[in-house]
């Protein structure tokens, strides 16, 4: 019952699950990642572990199964060193440029050949259209899915070693994109079509679903040779958008496929509060493979805005947003933390709890250090027994 991270269960310093903090959004703030370490470990904030970016690591070096496994003693040794332990590794980046069709919006993520690429083919005076602005030329694409392919594979790589390290399962959270473009579509209009003239065509969403499969398979083989699991994040751009019904069409497409011991979730609520969904309701249903948990505030306003909650082509931010996020714990976090960690609970989950700090009000370290006393605060030890036991022995 559960997905445990460790054999036995391991306290926080001051919670009952340790907690963690998540690097990608830090990586503004703290380009190095010794420096990011630093701030938030024994010394700084005081976080228990890390879930590292992991397209901020030495990729290229762990290409093999010996340039990973001397990565992940270095990186742990970093960790260490601040007293943090490394729970997870973050593949959202990556993943996003598999699952999606190649453009520049996603090659923004990578360096390398793929830019390289791209650079020479403007250079020799080519240009987007104008209707598709964010265009890249088919070998570009190619370079652009070659090259995430590899630095998931050596994501696996550092995780599988990390986890043998430190007696842990050290997961992968990610993304797996939008293949066909199947996102443009969630809202059914105009609607799709089924048949035009005497030719049939296929669902965008069978379609979206092959295509995952097939970009994400080779990968999920290699996660599943080395023992390590990957957990979609529910979220718009995705399959698993954020509610029960989408969750469920995901994990049907991967076990189906075979994948079912290695593909499961990163638990993030805030993209399911503001779309009315229940943290309690979804972890009954898929508890059992949540891998790993993020903690992101998140808030919603009405009964009217300026922009409503989908957000009037306003970027984060924009105070006239219905829906934006803020800090975990935060009194303007709609979410309650709380009840979350005792669904957690219910289910089993032992591992870390991760806290993403995403909040444009405020400076992001000082929302970190907010963010873990809130969380503290009310991740408190299990229950010994039913509260009125001593009547009964009275």
């Amino acid at each position: 019952m559960g997905f445990k991270q460790t054999p036995k269960h391991v306290n926080g310093n001051g919670s009952f699950h340790q907690i963690g903090i998540v690097q990608g959004q830090m990586c503004g703030p703290y380009p190095n990642r010794l420096d990011f370490l630093k701030v938030v470990g024994k010394n700084g904030i005081g976080f228990d572990a890390v879930e590292l970016a992991g397209w901020t690591l030495d990729l290229a070096v762990s290409a093999t199964n010996e340039g990973a496994e001397a990565h992940a003693k270095a990186l742990l040794q970093e960790c260490q060193n601040e007293g943090l332990i490394i729970a997870t590794i973050a593949a959202h980046l990556p993943g996003q440029v598999l699952g999606d069709e190649p453009a520049a919006e996603t090659l923004q993520f990578q360096s390398g050949e793929p830019v390289e690429a791209y650079v020479a083919w403007r250079k020799a005076g080519n240009v987007p259209p104008e209707n598709d602005p964010y265009y890249v030329p088919p070998d570009v694409g190619e370079k652009m899915r070659a090259k995430a392919t590899a630095d998931l594979l050596a994501i696996g790589r550092i995780a599988h070693h990390l986890g043998k390290l430190q007696s842990r399962n050290v997961t992968i959270s990610g993304f797996t994109g939008a293949p066909a473009r199947h996102w443009r579509h969630w809202f059914p209009f105009p609607p799709l079509p089924g048949k035009i003239g005497d030719h049939t065509l296929p669902s965008v969403h069978d379609v979206a679903k092959k295509l995952m499969l097939e970009r994400f398979g080779p990968v999920w083989d290699e996660y599943k040779n080395l023992g390590v699991r990957f957990g979609q994040e529910d979220h718009p751009t995705e399959m698993a958008i954020g509610d029960e019904a989408s969750a469920e069409e995901f994990l049907k497409t991967v076990d189906d496929a075979g994948y079912a011991a290695v593909v499961g979730f990163n638990f993030d609520f805030s993209h399911k509060g503001w779309n009315y969904g229940n943290a309690t309701v979804y972890l009954r249903t898929f508890g059992e493979r949540v891998w790993s948990v993020h903690f992101k505030g998140v808030k919603w306003t009405g009964p009217h805005t300026a922009a409503g909650i989908i957000g009037g082509w306003l970027p984060f931010g924009d105070l006239r947003r219905s829906m934006d996020f803020v800090y975990s714990g935060s009194p303007r976090d709609m979410t309650n933390s709380q009840e979350i960690i005792v669904a957690l609970n219910a289910t089993g989950y032992d591992g870390a709890l991760n806290i993403e700090i995403e909040d444009n009000q405020f400076d992001l370290t000082a929302c970190a250090r907010a963010a873990l006393a809130e969380v503290r605060k009310v991740d408190l030890p299990l229950s010994k027994g039913a509260f009125d036991t001593a009547f009964a022995q009275a």
